[in-house]
């Protein structure tokens, strides 16, 4: 169970509340907080299940390919702006850009998840090393 609780990077963010001219117990104030705070978690778990490392962290794997194609387009528009020259400069990086954000993150995607089967596979037989200590200590 450890490696589905394993979460990476989760992008959760809870915002302020702002309460004016408020005349409650402190009861009261205090279940609104929890009541606005908890709507705000329940309405962003989705980013937690996300973020699980057994799956591979699709939400880190669509950040980094977000990124890669947003520098593939942003880099040679601005190496446009500046100069013909600059543009294939611009395109060079936005393509390597792209490519290495694909890549990464589908390795480390990859990763996570047998980082994860490992750990499962691990607790599930056992760590033998310790029940060979055992052994030999009894005997």
């Amino acid at each position: 169970m450890a490696a589905v609780a394993s979460i990476s990077h989760s992008p959760i963010k809870f915002k302020e509340i702002l309460m004016l001219d408020t005349f409650v117990t402190s009861e009261q104030l205090l279940d609104q907080l929890m009541m606005n705070y908890a709507r705000q978690g329940v309405m962003q778990f989705y980013k937690l299940l996300g973020s699980s490392d057994i799956i591979g962290n699709p939400t880190g794997l669509i950040n980094k390919l977000g990124t890669g194609v947003y520098e593939f387009i942003t880099e040679p528009t601005k190496g446009l702006l500046r100069g013909p020259d600059e543009f294939f400069g611009g395109v060079g990086k936005g393509v390597q850009s792209l490519l290495s954000n694909v890549v990464g993150g589908s390795f480390e995607s990859m990763s996570k998840i047998t980082g994860s089967l490992y750990t499962v596979v691990k607790n599930v037989s056992g760590d033998q090393s310790a029940q060979i200590k055992q052994i030999e200590n009894v005997g």
